[in-house]
């Protein structure tokens, strides 16, 4: 009762009271919001006067277009705090402290003091803007905007908020399929999938700062061994990290995977309708697994993956917006192989990749040269078509520094693309 009472004075004294002189300014930033989405938006106290002892003020909002959810003080063990909440809008009565050496500390001078976070829910339709303000409490409390610092009562500047709100994006994740060859006279065998991004019906047109998501595999079939960035963020993942990558974190379990990504500083990354891959993962086909039959299994999405907690699969994108992504997964056919296993590359089958197997590619292309053995080590780009490409990739990797042939490569391994392999006897025994 008597901190009531206390907190009724100080709102009698400040209607009645003219305003102290000084430079106090209680503002709230904007919010960008998909449809249907929550956010939060935080009010402030700038203060360059003197030092508060006590707050109040009222925040009015459309209630047809935005719903309060969650009200919570961010003000440090204030002596008295009193929320009320009314249709379209919220009243805060803050005690801070009672003055200098009687215990309660209150806000000092020159700095930005968080006061309140409001959460809201956007009900409202998309392509809608509609303000946040600050206002007087209605009847019967008529909660004011007013301050009362260790020289008196003020009245601060007001800055409210614009809350923007959008089409929530159609974003994708997907993991490729893939027809895995795996080879019935040796156990190992290893391929690589790709995760990736598209935003096919863009309702907010801005860059991506981060995403995350998760995935599960059968662990009886498979055994994942990696994953690593690729594509627009690839160049993030290097052992010096440039400005524009905040984080990167991929774990592996058992039975899964999880990923986050952050972006930040000077570069976010823009998608579009087109598939991106931003993620290649590669997986170890289990030895148990060879029985001679085709299986298929499933890469799947989950928001089971992550540690200490499970990942969502969603976007968030500059400005603070989460969405959602629809999520497409991969189907894995495993496919038994009983030709030689190869080392793509090796086009002329001596056991060394150098310029001669480019000339091997290109002596049967363009000049009447014999056919390879193993026509499956000529398409050394792996994209399952015999072509100038061929010789050219090969030539870029060793000359230019460009990315390696696709597995296999480096071991022998099985044919992902069905090429021919009659014979290659350049593997290494055992």
């Amino acid at each position: 009762m008597k901190r009531r009472l206390l907190a009724g004075l100080f709102l009698t004294t400040l209607l009645s009271s003219a305003t102290f002189a000084g430079d106090y300014t209680l503002l709230m930033y904007g919010a960008n919001v998909f449809e249907g989405g929550e956010f939060t938006i935080n009010s402030y106290l700038s203060n360059s006067g003197d030092e508060v002892l006590a707050y109040s003020f009222g925040v009015c909002f459309d209630e047809t277009v935005i719903e309060l959810v969650d009200l919570e003080l961010l003000t440090p063990t204030p002596d008295f705090v009193e929320f009320e909440q009314y249709s379209g809008g919220w009243t805060v009565n803050v005690i801070v402290g009672a003055g200098p050496g009687l215990g309660l500390m209150p806000l000092p001078i020159s700095e930005v003091h968080f006061l309140v976070t409001a959460s809201y829910l956007a009900i409202g339709d998309e392509q809608t803007t509609t303000a946040v303000e600050f206002c007087v409490g209605p009847a019967p409390q008529m909660v004011p905007i007013a301050l009362d610092t260790v020289s008196g009562p003020a009245t601060p500047a007001l800055f409210g908020g614009e809350v923007e709100i959008f089409d929530p994006l159609g974003f994708l994740f997907t993991i490729e399929d893939r027809d895995v060859y795996y080879s019935t006279n040796d156990p190992e065998r290893f391929f690589e999938t790709q995760f990736t991004l598209s935003e096919p019906d863009p309702g907010y047109d801005g860059p991506v700062q981060g995403f995350s998501a998760g995935g599960v595999h059968d662990p009886d079939f498979l055994e994942l061994m990696f994953g690593a960035p690729m594509g627009p963020i690839s160049y993030l993942g290097g052992s010096l990290l440039p400005p524009s990558l905040e984080f990167f974190q991929f774990d592996i379990t058992s039975d899964g995977w999880s990923v986050g990504v952050i972006m930040g500083g000077f570069q976010f990354v823009e998608f579009d309708a087109t598939l991106e891959p931003v993620i290649r993962m590669k997986y170890r086909v289990k030895p148990a697994l060879l029985t001679g039959q085709t299986e298929v299994t499933t890469l799947a999405f989950s928001e089971d993956q992550g540690s200490p907690f499970p990942v969502p699969l969603a976007a968030t994108f500059a400005g603070g917006m989460s969405s959602s992504a629809i999520s497409i997964d991969g189907v894995v056919t495993l496919l038994p192989f009983d030709g030689d296993l190869f080392n793509r590359g090796d086009c002329n089958v001596d056991g060394a990749l150098d310029v001669a197997d480019g000339v091997t590619i290109l002596s049967e292309l363009f000049a009447g040269g014999s056919t390879p053995t193993c026509r499956a080590a000529c398409d050394t780009n792996g994209d399952g078509i015999y072509d100038i490409a061929d010789p050219v990739s090969l030539f870029n990797y060793m000359l230019l520094g460009a990315a390696p042939p696709p597995l296999p490569f480096g071991n022998c391994g099985g044919d992902d693309l069905g090429w021919s392999c009659d014979l290659f006897d350049a593997c290494p025994a055992g």
